[in-house]
């Protein structure tokens, strides 16, 4: 397998101006489609990897500006990304949601993020410790759905694991046994599924320990807030 060392972008860009001077203060987007020469030459084959340029995201669902909402059959509201884009002036590639392990996955909802062409970015997080990470029914039903959904779809095992406030920190080798477990049972039932192994950006000294590997590593990203 290649894998693709790459920043997932996660930051959601300011593009409505700042309040002094009314200019926009961050612009990100591709302007123009790769070339066929450009393709044949870039492209690595990794798992969704771009041809050229990187991928722009959001999370949206905590904007209280977006009025329009979506609610999911977990009974989850979403904030609608075409109003987003609206605001934004600019098509977003991904959209990014967080779900505890063990919860109901919203298919209806990632379906729908397909059906705009949007790829689906889910943080998938064992909140109660690894013990619940085993190769059951739950995680079965869980990977079949994501393949059913038909959805491009990044999935963020247990990020943030070098931090001491995640509850699967402080068992390197345990984590990395799970996440090759969850790596394993996506490649054989939901192969669209690209699996995202993303620390915080400190501490540094122990990043390297919790790595689980070239073989069970599509996208390798990094959470940093300013």
């Amino acid at each position: 397998m290649v894998r693709c060392v790459a920043l997932l972008l996660l930051t959601l860009i300011a593009a409505t101006g700042s309040r002094a001077t009314g200019r926009p203060e961050a612009r990100l987007y591709l302007v123009r489609q790769p070339t066929t020469a450009e393709a044949a030459r870039l492209n690595t084959h990794a798992k969704y990897e771009p041809a050229v340029g990187c991928y722009l995201g959001a999370y949206i669902d905590f904007d209280a500006t977006l009025t329009e909402r979506v609610r999911d059959e977990t009974g989850t509201a979403h904030a609608s990304p075409t109003a987003f884009e609206a605001v934004a002036g600019k098509l977003h590639a991904m959209y990014f949601f967080y779900m505890g392990y063990g919860k109901r996955l919203p298919l209806d909802w990632v379906r729908e993020l397909a059906r705009q062409g949007k790829m689906v970015h889910i943080a998938l997080e064992p909140n109660r410790g690894l013990g619940e990470v085993r190769d059951d029914a739950y995680l079965r039903r869980l990977a079949d759905e994501l393949k059913q959904s038909g959805a491009r779809v990044f999935l963020r095992f247990a990020s943030e694991m070098n931090g001491k406030w995640t509850r699967y920190h402080g068992n390197p080798g345990l984590y990395r046994a799970k996440f090759r477990l969850v790596h394993d049972v996506m490649r054989k039932r939901a192969p669209n599924v690209a699996m995202v192994w993303c620390p915080y950006a400190t501490p540094r000294w122990n990043i390297t320990e919790y790595y689980p590997g070239d073989d069970a590593t599509d996208w390798v990203g990094v959470n940093m807030y300013s």
